[in-house]
């Protein structure tokens, strides 16, 4: 109940300070706006992901689920159908529609994905371009199985997908070598653990990177995190929706942080 009624305080913050795209005054901001984010054309290459989405949600098989990163202070493992978890977890279609048109949009070649969940999300990605090289890292490995099984099932070829926790991921100074375009984060949802993995992808971005925080108003400890990492001077334009937050850390642009009045349903 705590945690409902802190959400309601968020939302109601952020939508009465979030805007329409036509105050946007950037031609990048306003066109990446309507191109990508809010862009309701239904993709070419999308309707075997959605499936896919579909079957995950309708499946009542029992999965046992590693829990690393809810917010808790340990490790918990316990039992539950998959579509229950799924139904928590999933991206919508229209955030699905998001990350496809993302890829599509800015060409982006090295994705590092912390949180593969049932792969769905990352599946988009593969489909919006194949020669796109995608690492994705899940921490509970019956769900990195079904993930995995399903990649090949799809032949997405252009997926790596790594069962580790993110935490010993960044630990290891020299776990990713090459410089990447884009890095979603959507695992541990504590301001520390955020906090700890834009520290490590700062090191893998270039001028031109791209970073997607998801979940940005989950809590107030999230909301504390997001909040944080805006002010970096790595980042220079950021987008502030509902569901999650855009960073961009090329020096082309002004900072701001604009709050697009946008949810994905």
């Amino acid at each position: 109940m705590k945690r409902k009624i802190e959400r309601i305080g968020l939302f109601v913050k952020w939508f009465f300070a979030s805007k329409t795209v036509h105050s946007a005054h950037s031609p990048f901001l306003y066109n990446f706006i309507k191109d990508v984010i809010s862009n309701k054309k239904k993709p070419t290459h999308l309707d075997d992901v959605l499936n896919y989405r579909k079957e995950v949600l309708s499946d009542k098989s029992l999965i046992e689920v590693e829990d690393l990163g809810s917010g808790g202070q340990k490790q918990k493992i316990y039992k539950t159908n998959i579509s229950k978890h799924a139904q928590n977890s999933l991206k919508s279609k229209a955030e699905l529609r998001f990350f496809y048109n993302i890829i599509n949009y800015l060409g982006v070649e090295k994705i590092i994905e912390f949180g593969s969940s049932f792969g769905v999300s990352t599946m988009a990605m593969s489909r919006a371009d194949s020669v796109a090289k995608i690492y994705t890292i899940e921490g509970s490995e019956n769900i990195y199985l079904y993930a995995q099984n399903a990649f090949k099932k799809m032949n997405a070829e252009n997926i790596v997908a790594i069962n580790a926790n993110i935490d010993d991921v960044v630990k290891q100074k020299d776990y990713f070598s090459e410089k990447v375009d884009m890095v979603v984060i959507d695992a541990n949802h504590t301001y520390d653990a955020v906090v700890k993995y834009t520290e490590f992808v700062k090191g893998l971005m270039s001028e031109n990177s791209i970073l997607i925080l998801d979940d940005i108003h989950w809590s107030k400890d999230m909301n504390k995190a997001w909040r944080k990492i805006i002010e970096d001077e790595c980042f220079t334009l950021s987008i502030e929706m509902w569901q999650m937050g855009i960073l961009f850390t090329s020096t082309s642009f002004s900072k701001q942080n604009f709050k697009y009045r946008k949810l994905f349903l």
